[in-house]
């Protein structure tokens, strides 16, 4: 089964006049405890986050969201048996946004944390994909001083290898998109003034989603 992907934006939010305001991203569970699939529920203001107390078949996955000021998610779910998501968003941290994650562990979310906060400029627009084997691929946009760049990163076994920027010095890069042909290969999509470029990378394969290396990553520039 391919992995679902569900990406919350703003824009796709209905406002429903004179319902309550609240907004929920959950998992949701069987009676078992068992993971079924992500849920999401809006009212009649642009909320995406969730403030009510989890239920036995509902885990609301960042309950304080909204009141932080968080942008909505991506979610992707694991083409493994059980299908535990991981999800991606912007987190206000002082002056700019970075992007931080939870992993479903099968009861309960893990604890949100950065994939790269050591920079003072908005991360945005993640963009996320998984290989045969359940390891998460992310590509995403950041506002840099020269423009924006495109950036990559891979999970690792607890944490996110450092980020290589994939797109071009000086070329301002936007609306990153993602593909994953296999394994050891993910394409890299994103526009410029120039059109669309993408970015083949290729990337070292190991037998386990639990190794702790940071791969080598080779990539060559096509543009159409």
């Amino acid at each position: 089964m391919k992995p679902r992907t569900f990406i919350l934006g703003l824009a796709l939010i209905a406002l429903s006049v004179g319902l309550p305001s609240f907004g929920e991203v959950s998992a949701r569970l069987d009676e078992d405890g068992n993971y079924v699939g992500m849920s999401y529920r809006f009212g009649n203001q642009v909320r995406v986050w969730s403030s009510p107390a989890p239920t036995l078949t509902r885990r609301p996955l960042n309950p304080t969201g909204d009141t932080l000021g968080d942008l909505a998610p991506t979610v992707v779910e694991s083409p493994l048996s059980g299908h535990w998501p991981v999800a991606v968003w912007a987190h206000p941290n002082g002056p700019d946004y970075d992007l931080v994650f939870s992993r479903w562990t099968g009861r309960s979310w893990t604890p949100m944390a950065f994939i790269d906060q050591d920079n003072a400029v908005n991360d945005l627009d993640p963009r996320i994909v998984m290989n045969s084997v359940g390891r998460p691929y992310m590509a995403w946009y950041r506002a840099e001083s020269q423009g924006g760049a495109i950036y990559f990163s891979i999970f690792l076994s607890s944490r996110w290898m450092t980020p290589i920027r994939v797109s071009t010095i000086g070329v301002n890069s936007t609306d990153p998109q993602l593909i994953v042909t296999s394994d050891a290969h993910a394409v890299d999509c994103y526009m410029t003034p120039h059109g669309l470029r993408t970015q083949n990378i290729t990337i070292p394969t190991t037998d386990t989603i639990t190794d702790d290396i940071d791969p080598k990553i080779r990539s060559q520039i096509a543009i159409y």
